[in-house]
């Protein structure tokens, strides 16, 4: 997503569902402000989703990388706040993940460090950050931003076929075309809705994790039933994540299932829990539709 601001200044704090799509608004804003050529050395980009499991963050291991970052003298941070820009008229920090050090701040020191710096922060120097919740931040580092809903899985018109695919960097596939992957994620709501054993079912479908039948037969029975080919079952997972958080988003769905789908996806990704089992604790605490 390519967002442009009238006069980014200040903290700006990006909150969107999408890692991919909150980097890319990001350093689209930080492009407006470091336009010389020589620029870069006034942009310092703090990414908190890379790293191997044994840097990633978490409640843990957050310390040893960010000690350097912030509560070591001298900082990473605080110097970028006393030091002046050298080639533009902003010096900009973007930090990419927030709410994953704010989770991981358990005594919510580095974020009461940063609250005197953000509140006073000059003309000279802008903070670009984005998460994926924001229920785990500081109210009072919220209160100092400018926050930004970056709602880039919205379509207001399909072009072509793809789209849904293409936004989200997969991989095309006719019988997963746009109408398919809508079809599948009004059926997959519809689910949610219903009985304990439907629940059960969504779940199945989304995490790609079989808890009833035998060689996903039921899956395949309600893919067939759907007039959708049972073949894309494979590589259907990925895809519907993403045609469900669309169709929820196109809907004006009240519950807070996007929110906690992204909550999922994020644990589904970075820890052992059985991520069938954890879906289905969600949906079977979602208000019916």
């Amino acid at each position: 997503m390519n967002l442009t601001l009238k006069k980014p200044k200040g903290f700006i704090l990006i909150n969107g569902i999408s890692v991919k799509e909150n980097r890319k608004a990001s350093i689209s804003i930080a492009n407006q402000l470091v336009t010389n050529k020589n620029g870069n050395q006034d942009l310092k980009i703090v990414d908190l989703y890379e790293g191997d499991e044994n840097t990633k963050i978490n409640k843990k291991n957050y310390h040893p990388r960010f000690s350097r970052f912030w509560n070591e003298k001298p900082t990473i941070a605080l110097n970028f706040f006393k030091t002046l820009p050298r080639f533009n008229k902003v010096k900009v920090m973007v930090i990419h993940g927030f709410d994953l050090l704010a989770n991981a701040d358990t005594s919510n020191t580095i974020q009461n460090n940063l609250l005197k710096p953000l509140e006073e922060i000059k003309d000279s120097h802008v903070v670009i950050a984005n998460c994926i919740k924001t229920n785990v931040i500081l109210p009072t580092i919220i209160s100092r931003a400018t926050l930004v809903k970056n709602n880039s899985l919205i379509t207001k018109k399909s072009e072509g076929n793809y789209s849904i695919c293409e936004k989200n960097g997969l991989e095309v596939d006719e019988k997963l075309n746009d109408k398919s992957l809508m079809q599948i994620a009004q059926e997959w709501r519809e689910l949610t809705n219903g009985s304990i054993q439907q629940k059960i079912l969504a779940s199945s479908i989304l995490s790609g994790t079989n808890l009833i039948g035998k060689d996903d037969e039921f899956r395949h029975k309600w893919l067939e039933a759907i007039g959708i080919n049972p073949e894309v079952l494979k590589p259907l997972n990925e895809k519907i994540y993403y045609a469900i958080v669309e169709f929820l988003i196109k809907t004006n769905d009240d519950s807070n299932l996007i929110l906690e789908l992204s909550k999922w996806r994020q644990l589904k990704s970075s820890s052992n829990v059985n991520s069938a089992l954890s879906l289905i604790a969600i949906l079977t605490s979602q208000p019916k539709n």
